[in-house]
């Protein structure tokens, strides 16, 4: 049996405002963008607000031999009352949140 190999695709990502953000390797876009989505909040510490409003940004595949395909997504950082359980699959540990990213 033959096993397929996937590399990952190259996406850019560029604000509404015209800013492009670094080059992220992933296997889906939707991977990119919560990569650049937290690239984007690190960037902006200084703004707290900045993340905790909607943003929106394209997401643009520039892997070799690629029809340059867009991808818009919507992001934003919401804060919970209560924090949020999550747990990692690997090593079953719980960790608690009270900010989570939705793309």
């Amino acid at each position: 049996m033959q096993q397929t190999i996937h590399h990952p695709r190259t996406f850019h990502v560029v604000t509404k405002d015209g800013y492009s953000y670094n080059c992220y390797f992933a296997k889906h876009p939707v991977i990119a963008a919560k990569k650049a989505f937290a690239q984007m909040c690190k960037e902006n510490e200084a703004d707290p607000l900045f993340c905790q409003k909607l943003i929106h940004f394209t997401i643009i595949e520039s892997t070799e031999f690629s029809k340059r395909q867009r991808y818009n997504y919507i992001g934003m950082l919401i804060e919970h009352h209560r924090p949020v359980p999550i747990t990692v699959r690997r090593k079953g540990q719980s960790t608690h949140y009270s900010l989570v990213q939705r793309i």
